[in-house]
């Protein structure tokens, strides 16, 4: 039986977790430990986790622990919107309800761990989160770290004295501690078919002050490039293609340097490639190329600097792996783009 290859999201979520555990009188490096997190990925803010490790991470603090707010209070005490470059680019949306559709469009290629979307109805908008599939089972911890994270965000984009209509959990068994019913300034209602946050659909015209709707544009269409690679290609693959985008040319892409940062053993993370039918050394070429390309077509950049760019030591080099990518030379792809 072929093992389902892990969801992935941002270590991003455990940011500040090590600060949060010790306010709350315990170290949380034990548990990291268990799960197989280390600590100085967390630190350096950069990284994929096994959303399974960060679901029962949370429900290892919480039971150990026992406190039964942890994921709460971890989500409070970080950023919004953790996101990445999507975090930079909704800024530039011009209303509260674009920043939110981009959000949501684009969040796969930073987290794949649930589906949210905006349903509008009758003068409400309902932010609904749904889980993987069947088979997966989220714990009480991480269900109010998504949905403290979802309130924080879109308080970010209204406002601090923003609050939902109400809050609608699928479980049943929250203790909602008077910080939790403080943060979100709404009824709380348990055993939902879904969870979600209700607010007024006029909320979606708010204004956000540094709205710039052509940045948007630019940005977006670069992040329309990478959502096939995600569709195409299994999860793991185009999680490795995005860290690659981000390093090629500027820091170590080695196998064993990118299975470090998704917190896997080099072996693990080639098995886990073949299991989708993808290679690692196949997906460091792809990408160099695909640099590469975008460079020539679109920026006036010398082919010396397109050659680091692109990951490559010596032009020459570079020019014989682009002509059999391609089919031409860089220069000649150059001249075909200014030709156009």
């Amino acid at each position: 039986m072929t093992s389902r290859p892990p969801t992935l999201v941002s270590i991003d979520a455990l940011a500040n977790c090590i600060e949060v555990a010790a306010d709350a009188g315990f170290d949380i490096r034990p548990y990291l430990a268990r799960r197989g997190i280390d600590p100085d990925l967390i630190a350096g803010e950069q990284g994929l986790i096994d959303y399974a490790d960060l679901n029962g991470l949370l429900e290892d603090v919480a039971v150990g622990e026992n406190c039964p707010n942890f994921g709460f209070r971890l989500a409070r005490a970080q950023r919004p919107l953790q996101f990445g470059m999507i975090s930079q680019t909704i800024a530039f949306a011009p209303t509260v309800g674009d920043a939110l559709e981009t959000f949501l469009k684009y969040r796969a290629l930073y987290s794949q761990s649930s589906h949210w979307e905006l349903k509008r109805q009758d003068g409400i908008v309902q932010l609904r989160r749904f889980s993987k599939g069947s088979d997966h089972r989220d714990g009480v911890q991480i269900v109010m770290f998504n949905i403290t994270k979802s309130v924080q965000a879109v308080r970010a984009l209204m406002g601090p004295e923003w609050s939902p209509i109400g809050i609608y959990l699928v479980a049943d068994n929250i203790a909602l501690t008077p910080a939790m019913r403080g943060y979100f300034d709404a009824p709380v209602f348990m055993g939902s078919p879904l969870d979600e946050i209700a607010f007024p659909e006029a909320d979606l015209a708010t204004p956000i002050p540094t709205g710039n709707p052509e940045m948007l544009a630019v940005l977006t269409a670069y992040f329309d490039q990478l959502l096939p690679d995600l569709a195409q290609r299994g999860q793991i693959a185009a999680q490795v293609q995005q860290i690659l985008r981000t390093r090629i040319g500027n820091a170590p892409c080695g196998l064993e340097d990118i299975a470090s940062l998704l917190a896997m053993h080099p072996r693990t993370l080639q098995r886990a490639l073949a299991a989708e039918g993808a290679a690692f050394r196949t997906l460091v070429k792809y990408t160099r190329m695909q640099i590469a390309k975008q460079l020539l077509q679109s920026t006036r950049l010398q082919l010396a600097a397109v050659t680091t760019l692109a990951g490559y030591s010596h032009a020459s080099s570079f020019a014989r792996a682009y002509s059999r990518n391609k089919g031409q030379s860089p220069r000649a792809e150059r001249g075909s783009a200014s030709a156009e």
